[in-house]
């Protein structure tokens, strides 16, 4: 999957258009399709078709999309921004740590995390998640990617992606950074629920001072009149209620 890779507002594209992945061999495709029958049964999954109004827009840019989704769970078009991270199978004590890091400092600021659910060798694992990001590049998606030890031979692929045009990735913070504007968009599209009765006044205070808006625990301290403690406590019971989540620095984002 090379090509001439360029940099564009907002990502990279690839000149010849998004190139088209090779096709599963047909028994591969009917397993698939008869584990695919087992998981909705199992979950209660519903079959999302190409003709559907919850499927991905973003999947229509495929060259080959698929025709339809096995789903389980919440509306597709409902979903906050996504971003997937892939990687080897086999990770240093370094590539968890930060993996694990970023994934939940995404999840906490209201993003969906999405995962491959990916097996095998680490031959094959890490080659299939370089090609993957490579894909990535050429489809015009936002790239970032986490540099290794230039001591190491199997950093040498994540390398290879940052002098081809990845953006480079030390934290959530440059993800977040990058991709605020796609944020800010999903957050003016979604419609907030009506606060219920009874809840916590200063629990209703703080979810009226967010509203779209992402803010510090400083500002929302200084912007409600709530003592630290008040509003730590007003803010943790959000968080578990599901009505908030925290960001890097401080941020509080309003999620419903």
């Amino acid at each position: 999957m090379r090509g001439s890779v360029r940099r564009r507002k907002g990502g990279f594209s690839r000149r010849a258009g998004c190139p088209q992945l090779p096709h599963a061999r047909p028994e591969a495709v009917r397993f698939q399709h008869r584990s695919g029958g087992l998981f909705a049964t199992d979950l209660d999954a519903r079959i999302v078709a190409r003709s559907d109004a919850e499927y991905p827009e973003l999947l229509e840019h495929l060259a080959d999309p698929p025709q339809r989704l096995w789903v389980a769970g919440r509306d597709l078009a409902t979903l906050p921004p996504c971003v997937a991270i892939v990687g080897t199978r086999t990770p240093t004590h370094y590539g968890e740590e930060i993996a694990q890091g970023i994934a939940s400092d995404l999840a906490r600021s209201n993003l969906c995390v999405v995962s491959g659910l990916a097996r095998g060798v680490d031959a094959w694992a890490h080659a299939g998640a370089l090609a993957t990001a490579r894909y990535g590049l050429d489809c015009g998606r936002e790239v970032f990617a986490v540099p290794g030890d230039v001591r190491v031979d199997v950093s040498a692929g994540v390398h290879g992606l940052l002098r081809d045009g990845a953006a480079l990735c030390t934290g959530s913070a440059d993800i977040l950074e990058r991709i605020r504007p796609e944020l800010d968009r999903a957050a003016a599209r979604r419609t907030l629920e009506p606060v219920p009765e009874g809840m916590d006044a200063d629990a209703v205070r703080v979810l009226a001072l967010l509203g779209g808006e992402a803010m510090t625990l400083g500002s929302l301290i200084v912007a409600s009149g709530l003592a630290a403690r008040e509003l730590s406590i007003a803010v943790s019971g959000l968080e578990l209620g599901g009505w908030v989540a925290r960001g890097p620095g401080s941020l509080v984002r309003r999620v419903r």
